[in-house]
């Protein structure tokens, strides 16, 4: 029975996922600590820089932002070598999880950052993986809130980078932080509940409600009493 709940809870996501909307709710500021160890030339370094992004919240799950950071990388990374070439731009979406003040994490992304041009014909893709809990490390590198209600601040070795020019595998040697608009990050953000990977105990299932759009309630987990029933919806 409880594999039935699964199933359909996780056939409910999907479905979530397929209409999900979003609406931009103001310019951020994105500061880049990741890119620098992957740098093309030690002689045009990336670190400590920071620009302005569009921040997009998504209206069935409030807790849930996305970003475009390296849509214009190559004019906020600029010069990545002696040649004149620069990181590419690439418009993938950075999708961030705030599931509590002390619970932030990013979603996996890989970003085409160099290559395909007169330097190199090979394209060179970037990995970062955040090492918290829903990719399998600890939680020890969670992203914060800080006492600002603006600025989330990700610890020194929160992501590992993978790919990219050199081949290798690193990790983030300082901390790396986005700032929100005033006001966005809000009670109505923290009050939304996801799953916790590190909570098997119950079966996690969002509710909703059919009016002209699709819209959803925070996901609760089922209490131990109920965790093994079927709903009648």
């Amino acid at each position: 029975m409880k594999r039935y709940l699964t199933l359909f809870a996780l056939l409910w996501s999907t479905i979530i996922l397929m209409a999900e909307t979003w609406t931009n709710v103001g310019t951020g500021t994105w500061q880049d600590y990741i890119v620098n160890v992957w740098r093309i030339s030690d002689s045009y370094l990336v670190g400590y820089k920071q620009w302005r992004v569009q921040i997009e919240q998504s209206d069935e799950r409030p807790n849930v932002f996305r970003v475009q950071p390296y849509a214009r990388a190559s004019e906020t990374l600029g010069t990545a070598n002696s040649r004149g070439n620069t990181y590419n731009d690439d418009n993938v979406y950075v999708y961030l999880h705030a599931k509590a003040k002390d619970k932030i994490y990013l979603e996996p992304y890989t970003w085409f950052y160099f290559g395909g041009n007169d330097y190199t014909s090979t394209k060179y893709n970037l990995t970062v993986k955040q090492r918290c809990p829903e990719n399998g490390y600890s939680s020890k590198y969670y992203g914060k809130l800080s006492d600002d209600g603006r600025t989330i601040v990700f610890p020194i070795g929160a992501f590992e980078t993978s790919g990219g020019y050199s081949g290798k595998t690193t990790y983030t040697t300082e901390e790396f932080k986005l700032v929100f608009p005033v006001g966005i990050l809000n009670d109505d953000v923290f009050n939304f509940v996801e799953p916790d990977p590190e909570d098997d105990s119950g079966i996690y299932m969002g509710v909703t409600s059919f009016n002209t759009t699709l819209k959803t309630l925070p996901i609760q987990r089922l209490s131990d009493t109920t965790k093994n029933t079927f709903f009648d919806f």
